[in-house]
């Protein structure tokens, strides 16, 4: 899928799916008056970074697990379940995480896509972001579980993915130090850097393995960090690794809510943003945690409001920075900065329109609060509407130039 084209005269035109200047959207507005203009404000669309589409089809059998039981529950999610999952098991789940996603109000979705046994599974994940309304970032966990080479199948499935541009991107899921070797690691950011793809790792210091203590500093060592790296979790890491990552550029995904009912340890975002890193936020396990981000958004901001409370120091964290966390600062881990995230004129029009009417929206902090549907009125990516009050959009209201 690509994305629309710029107008000839610049990046803003009508029917493009950009921002345009004030003195076009007034004379649109003349003539497609969009409904109920005065009881919404616009809001850049919701990025997400990391989540497993797939996981829907277990509904919320994990939902009770708690640290005691992250070994069982892993042992049988992956090695009983997993192994039964077909291509079209994973197409169907993969669909479902998605356009869940954008009923939660999120128009960018990251999908850490490991159920790649096959490359059927991966070529069924990657048709269901196609299939589906929004932007999305297929990060390809390929050979996740194995320590063989992945550089021939990562490349093939670049080939179907060429355009950076596109409304479906690639991106490389690392299997990391912590689960296979130092040598395969460099191998695989090899590759993705060869195909220029970005890369994302899960870590923590609790995963146990030879590297695990340290994997941060065992990366830095093999000139393996670059602001192409997303780190998702980052719990226990040391302050000198916080500190190596700031200084190569890369970004960290933090899920408030799984972290810590999974015994990786205390969300690190207050530790982050001393180090000098801007967090983007993550959901990770949708049947554990659910998939509304504006919850994850509510659990950032009590969760380090309530650390800084404890330790008598002042709030380290605003609620603007959570949306920024959600907004301009995911855009940005996924190289898409330039594209998305904000609303400036030119950028592409990625929106969610958050209800003014309503008693539960009155200020900044009330953004990070509106639940399901209730709080948010309609979504846009690209330009491009989505649901309206729950329904499809009518033929004018399915018109970019009724962006405003």
């Amino acid at each position: 899928m690509e994305t629309p084209q710029a107008h000839p005269r610049g990046r803003t035109g009508g029917r493009t799916g950009r921002y345009r200047s004030h003195h076009a959207r007034r004379h649109s507005a003349q003539r497609r008056p969009c409904h109920r203009r005065s009881a919404t404000r616009r809001r850049a669309g919701v990025a997400r970074l990391r989540r497993h589409p797939p996981a829907h089809l277990a509904g919320g059998v994990p939902g009770d697990r708690c640290r005691l039981d992250v070994s069982r529950d892993r042992a049988a999610t992956h090695g009983t379940i997993r192994p039964h999952h077909r291509p079209k098991d994973v197409h169907v789940g993969t669909l479902l995480g998605r356009v869940e996603a954008l009923q939660s109000g999120i128009t960018t979705l990251l999908d850490w896509c490991h159920c790649t046994d096959t490359t059927a599974h991966g070529d069924a994940a990657l048709d269901a972001l196609c299939q589906a309304p929004g932007r999305s970032v297929c990060c390809y966990g390929v050979g996740i579980g194995t320590a063989g080479p992945v550089a021939a199948e990562l490349a093939r499935m670049r080939g179907q993915v060429p355009d950076d541009s596109a409304l479906v991107t690639l991106a490389l899921g690392l299997r990391g130090p912590q689960i296979t070797s130092m040598e395969t690691t460099a191998a695989d950011v090899a590759a993705a850097r060869d195909l220029g793809l970005r890369v994302s790792m899960r870590v923590h210091v609790r995963s146990g393995a030879a590297q695990g203590r340290r994997p941060v500093a065992a990366l830095r060592e093999h000139g393996l960090l670059d602001e192409r790296t997303t780190f998702v979790h980052g719990n226990g890491l040391d302050d000198d690794e916080l500190t190596m990552m700031a200084d190569a550029g890369c970004s960290v995904s933090i899920s408030p809510e799984v972290e810590p009912k999974m015994g990786f340890g205390r969300p690190e975002t207050g530790r982050t943003l001393a180090a000098g890193i801007r967090p983007t936020l993550s959901i990770d396990d949708c049947p554990s945690a659910g998939g509304d981000m504006f919850s994850t958004m509510r659990t950032t901001l009590s969760v380090q409001r309530g650390r800084d409370t404890v330790h008598g120091r002042p709030p380290s964290l605003t609620a603007r920075d959570v949306v920024e966390f959600a907004s301009i600062d995911g855009a940005r881990a996924l190289g898409l900065g330039d594209q998305v995230g904000s609303i400036p004129q030119g950028k592409q029009a990625d929106l969610v329109l958050l209800r003014t009417d309503a008693v539960t929206f009155n200020s900044m902090y009330l953004i990070t609060r509106p639940s399901r549907r209730k709080g948010w009125r309609r979504y846009y990516c690209a330009g491009i509407p989505g649901l309206h009050n729950g329904q499809r959009p009518s033929a004018q209201q399915s018109d970019p130039a009724c962006v405003q």
